[in-house]
């Protein structure tokens, strides 16, 4: 049974790496949009990352359906990679998963393992991006509609002498 286990670790990563490296590519051409201002391109990529997000939905589900497998099997593994670690006391020569492979699988762990950071770094860096332009929009948007003032809510209290705001400043 612990062979099978592997297997079905090795085919979740091997369905989890090629996702990676669309997202990979997709937060890539994300930021050069967000840098080029391209809107269509972004909402192209919103719609590219949705599909994305549902293959990635359907890879942790099996995940899911792997860690039962192994709590069936009195392996209490709350992560894959702890998973990985545990299958390992079945590697030949005692158990039935090769060495070779088993090595190769731990390495390959450790690839997606930083992959998975760079993403999240990577996302951040989009997030935030997209963050700073939405509120740099509605800075302007309002110093627009407020003629170069700015909202009674954010003036200074009384003797306050700022009219206007660092882009537009009506005191000239």
């Amino acid at each position: 049974m612990s062979s099978e286990l592997f297997r079905d670790l090795v085919k979740f990563l091997s369905g989890l790496e090629p996702i990676q490296l669309e997202l990979e590519q997709l937060y890539e051409r994300r930021l050069a949009a967000l840098a080029s201002i391209e809107p269509a391109l972004l909402l192209k990529l919103v719609q590219q990352e949705q599909t994305i997000q549902t293959r990635l939905r359907k890879q942790l589900q099996q995940r899911a359906v792997i860690l039962g497998k192994a709590r069936r099997e009195r392996l209490v593994s709350t992560n894959l990679r702890k998973l990985l670690h545990d299958l390992s006391r079945f590697v030949a020569p005692h158990g039935e998963i090769d060495a070779g492979q088993y090595q190769q699988t731990v390495d390959w762990m450790k690839r997606i393992e930083q992959r998975s950071w760079s993403l999240r770094q990577t996302s951040w860096v989009n997030w935030h991006a997209v963050r700073r332009g939405c509120r740099e929009f509605t800075e302007i948007r309002n110093l627009i509609a407020n003629c170069g003032e700015r909202p009674a809510d954010q003036k200074g209290g009384p003797g306050c002498t700022v009219s206007g705001g660092a882009l537009i400043d009506t005191a000239v």
